[in-house]
């Protein structure tokens, strides 16, 4: 399942492998609620994120998007986090809250723009991962920038 990309099947450019990953904790940055595609129901799950968002966040409006890979991934892309400092502000609400609670199943994935565009580009979260743990060392299946 990790070794999947978020290339999409009708994506024509060029496949770019050799984008390097970064550690940078003030560009944007977005949350991936990553999933077994038939494990739940996408609509469900975007109803409800966007529902918490509404409530919490009265002034800001984030993106929401689901990415299905070609190896059974599902991906809902929050984006809209200015730095990871919002980011974790985000996780915190999320802990806080009594109308959202993540169906079992979902890993939740911090990354930075740059690192994302790098999925985007060909790399898979595999690869992704096991940068992370060399950067950071073990995150325990969730990274932290």
């Amino acid at each position: 399942m990790w070794g999947a990309s978020l290339r999409q099947a009708n994506d024509s450019t060029a496949l770019d492998t050799t984008q390097m990953f970064v550690d940078d904790d003030y560009a944007p940055h977005l949350l991936l609620l990553t999933f077994k595609t038939d494990s739940l129901s996408q609509n469900d799950l975007l109803f409800e994120v966007a529902k918490f968002n509404f409530e919490n966040y009265l002034v800001r409006d984030f993106d929401l998007e689901i990415i299905d890979t070609k190896g059974g991934l599902s991906v809902l892309v929050i984006s809209g986090f200015n730095n990871l400092d919002e980011l974790l502000d985000y996780h915190n609400r999320i802990e806080r809250s009594n109308s959202l609670e993540l169906p079992d199943g979902i890993v939740q994935i911090d990354i930075n723009e740059p690192n994302f565009r790098a999925l985007l580009g060909g790399r898979t979260f595999e690869e992704y991962f096991e940068w992370v743990k060399k950067t950071y060392g073990d995150v325990d299946g969730e990274e932290d920038n």
